[in-house]
């Protein structure tokens, strides 16, 4: 029996009537046939490339890529977080029967290793072979089967939110990858597979033409994201005119997310922060080594932390868009709302709350930031005048139980109103959405008299908890 037959029964006895913890809304991907389908397809795109290139391997060079491309993912079956390692030290006692040569086993273990470090490129040929085949599996005519298993198939808005789905995601998923493949086939098979991808697009277009996509239904007499939008530009424009845009909060945030990170029951992997604003709270979350992607809905405030991940060296995914129309590509195992759990009413919370429940993982954390009403219903009517033009003031709307903030220039204002909830409000509300509150952990609060901030007071004083939540069992 051959390499190529000894490695795919080997594979396939590990796959038998296995699941797979994939963090992954396709269904095809639980099965753990799906590696063994996957590396086929690796294994023969690494053949194209080679005849494309005019790469000729020697018999060695051949057997090991060949063997690498079928063996690649098998470490999803040992610690799925860091396959590449699990699965390089797992193959190696078949690696010592199959090739009886230490040089091509380790070879072999090597490619194994590396082969998810896409970014990562240097002169081993057959590496950079085996991440580019990696990183052009699932993209073509499998985009749309697969963006078709992230959006709901239930409603009458499915054709339609497929269509935005393939637009404000797809395009930028295969422009990434562009960036990332180092040969020349390589980037001309994406462009043909994008080509195709654009060109389902535009017969989409003619189809669904007037039609709407379900949240632009859901939100048609509310218009919260266009007032938002509105007010956190001009905030924005505050904010730079007092010169208070710096990346000196980055060390504010550093601490905020080790103190929230010590506070789950494990360190995530992959992490979804939804308004993240200046990018602070995301570039630091970046920086303790978790995959961050960062949902915002100014485009200015999208831009800036762009450049302050830049300057950083974070690596953080900054995504400009609504919470409302959003289809991750993975699930999270975290999803986290700072500063904060608010900006609609209730009913649109509950909507989001039902989308955070499918973007997390089975097992994943969700952190949110409520306010307080408490502290807010004691702030009304408090002004601070921030230079001699502009000025910021706190109002509490009793009725809809939400604070305001107000900002002026030269008698020309813009607020925004955001919901406060109780602790027993908010635990009514998961409830209702099969949500459990694990941990609360206080905030700060300001002391306007003095104007000193004091970063931890009581859950009773404080301006914001923030809610450890997970799904309800």
């Amino acid at each position: 029996m051959n390499h190529y037959n000894k490695c795919i029964n080997y594979v396939n006895d590990h796959i038998k009537d296995k699941i797979l913890n994939e963090e992954s809304l396709h269904p095809w991907r639980k099965d753990g046939a799906h590696v063994l389908q996957h590396a086929l397809r690796v294994n023969a795109i690494t053949k194209v490339l080679c005849e494309k290139e005019g790469i000729e391997l020697n018999e060695n060079d051949k057997i090991v890529l060949e063997v690498s491309a079928l063996l690649h993912d098998l470490g999803k079956f040992v610690e799925f977080h860091n396959h590449s390692e699990a699965g390089a030290e797992y193959v190696k006692p078949f690696l010592s029967d199959l090739l009886n040569n230490q040089l091509l086993e380790d070879r072999v273990v090597h490619l194994i290793l590396h082969h998810s470090k896409k970014k990562d490129r240097d002169g081993d040929t057959l590496l950079n072979l085996l991440k580019d085949a990696d990183a052009l599996d699932e993209v073509g005519i499998q985009s749309l089967m697969m963006c078709s298993s992230w959006v709901d198939n239930t409603t009458p808005f499915f054709f339609r939110d497929l269509e935005y789905k393939l637009i404000h995601q797809e395009i930028g998923y295969i422009d990434r990858i562009y960036d990332r493949l180092l040969f020349k086939s390589s980037k001309n098979i994406l462009d043909q597979r994008k080509a195709f991808v654009i060109s389902a697009i535009e017969q989409f277009k003619i189809e669904n033409l007037g039609s709407m996509t379900m949240e632009e239904f859901k939100l048609l007499n509310q218009n919260i994201m266009n007032e938002n939008l509105d007010f956190y530009e001009v905030q924005a424009t505050y904010l730079k005119e007092l010169g208070l845009t710096g990346d000196h909060e980055l060390v504010y945030s550093q601490d905020k997310i080790k103190m929230l990170l010590n506070c789950l029951d494990k360190k995530p992997n992959r992490a979804l922060e939804l308004g993240s604003g200046r990018g602070f709270d995301a570039v630091a979350l970046s920086l303790e080594g978790l995959e961050v992607d960062a949902l915002e809905y100014v485009p200015s405030l999208v831009q800036g932390a762009i450049g302050l991940n830049e300057r950083r060296g974070g690596s953080v995914n900054f995504i400009e868009g609504d919470f409302y129309r959003y289809q991750p590509k993975f699930a999270y195992d975290l999803v986290y709302y700072l500063d904060g759990f608010g900006v609609a009413d209730d009913a649109s919370q509950g909507h989001l709350l039902e989308k955070i429940k499918k973007w997390m993982t089975p097992d994943g954390t969700c952190l949110l930031e409520v306010y307080h009403p408490d502290y807010w219903k004691k702030t009304d009517g408090q002004m601070m005048q921030l230079s001699e033009k502009i000025t910021r003031t706190y109002g509490y709307n009793y009725d809809k139980e939400a604070f305001t903030d107000t900002w002026c220039k030269e008698g020309v204002c813009h607020m925004q109103e955001l919901k406060c909830y109780s602790v027993s409000a908010m635990e009514d509300m998961l409830k209702a959405h099969s949500f459990k509150i694990v941990n609360i952990i206080p905030g700060g609060a300001l002391d306007y008299e003095r104007m000193i901030y004091h970063p931890k007071v009581s859950l009773e004083a404080c301006m914001s908890y923030t809610l450890v939540v997970k799904k309800a069992d």
